[in-house]
């Protein structure tokens, strides 16, 4: 098999990608964590994959499976999501672990609100969120910082950046940018960290422009 492999982020879910690969085109396989529903495999089918992944996806891809990738598209992406020093994205954060225990669904809410303003449509949250695996992934996110040496394996990397990011501490999305100085780097305007959502066309141009497919 061949096509996109694609991973969401936290508190997403395969539906994510639903837009983009309708404008792209091409076969897909999508990994689900299981926020909402039924997690899938860690990874598809072996073939020549070309992967996607949007914020935490990059973190859900098995370290492994690297050597196996032909190209890969970051949307939003980091090695480490919380700065050492006070910030929004700490502040942010620490609202969210909060807010989890408190009011479930409202929490999600607000946090759609922030990914995907402030020009995109804001998805409504699935119904059966998951609070232990979100509850775990976010605990995650505070404490890792991803190894980003098994990338190097890929061939082409594309990065993606949506310049009014709400969500990524800017100081450490560029830092993720300079420990990979072999990728490409575009940043999309007028976009916040869900990349547009919906409509995708300045992401579908960048990459339909770069990727090899």
């Amino acid at each position: 098999m061949s096509g996109w492999a694609c991973y969401h982020g936290w508190a997403t879910g395969p539906w994510f990608f639903e837009g983009l690969l309708q404008d792209l085109g091409g076969p897909a396989w999508r990994f689900d964590r299981g926020y909402f529903g039924t997690p899938s495999p860690d990874r598809p089918p072996r073939g020549d994959w070309k992967v996607i992944t949007h914020s935490m996806g990059l973190w859900q891809v098995p370290p492994d499976w690297w050597a196996e990738a032909k190209e890969l598209v970051v949307l939003g992406g980091f090695a480490r999501f919380l700065p050492p020093q006070p910030s929004p994205t700490l502040r942010g954060y620490k609202r969210l672990v909060q807010g989890l225990e408190r009011d479930l669904e409202g929490t999600l809410a607000q946090f759609y609100g922030l990914c995907f303003g402030p020009t995109g449509p804001v998805p409504k949250v699935p119904l059966g969120a998951k609070l232990e695996v979100l509850r775990t992934d976010l605990k995650r996110l505070g404490e890792v910082e991803l190894d980003l040496e098994p990338l190097a394996q890929v061939p082409r990397i594309l990065l993606l950046q949506g310049q009014e990011d709400q969500v990524v501490d800017p100081f450490l999305s560029k830092a993720f940018g300079l420990a990979l100085p072999q990728a490409d780097k575009v940043e999309v305007e007028a976009v916040g960290h869900g990349l547009g959502f919906s409509p995708w066309a300045p992401v579908t141009r960048a990459i339909g422009g770069w990727t090899s497919l």
